[in-house]
């Protein structure tokens, strides 16, 4: 008798699993929906993070554009005021105080632009 109840309870338990694995045939399989999500997520994450790189790399070429830019403005202002010292070339003292406030913004100013875009304030 308890030989055949254990039988009886094997066949049920077969049954059961039979029946779940034939309701997952007919079911749409919602691992797939969440699977999808995710991914969408991965590739939104990603994208944000290709962006942020690329920003990142013309932050950097725009850093020694001004670097370069101001150093080579700077040395070329010391040449011209070497020439202007040795009495090699002339111009008006009214030219030579503009050329030098000039460069003194230049100088000041344009690390100063940049590095407020680079970081911007918090709102």
């Amino acid at each position: 008798m308890a030989l055949n109840n254990n039988e009886t309870h094997k066949q049920g338990m077969q049954q059961v699993i039979d029946d779940i694995d034939k309701a997952q045939l007919h079911c749409p399989n919602s691992d797939s929906a969440e699977d999808q999500e995710i991914k969408t997520l991965n590739d939104k994450e990603q994208a944000e993070l290709d962006r942020f790189k690329k920003d990142t790399d013309l932050k950097k070429i725009l850093t020694i554009f001004v670097i370069a830019f101001t150093s080579v403005w700077s040395i070329a202002i010391l040449v011209l005021l070497y020439l202007l010292g040795f009495h090699k070339i002339y111009i008006t003292d009214a030219v030579t105080i503009t050329l030098l406030t000039e460069t003194l913004i230049t100088v000041l100013g344009l690390p100063l632009v940049v590095t407020s875009h680079f970081f911007p304030k918090q709102k």
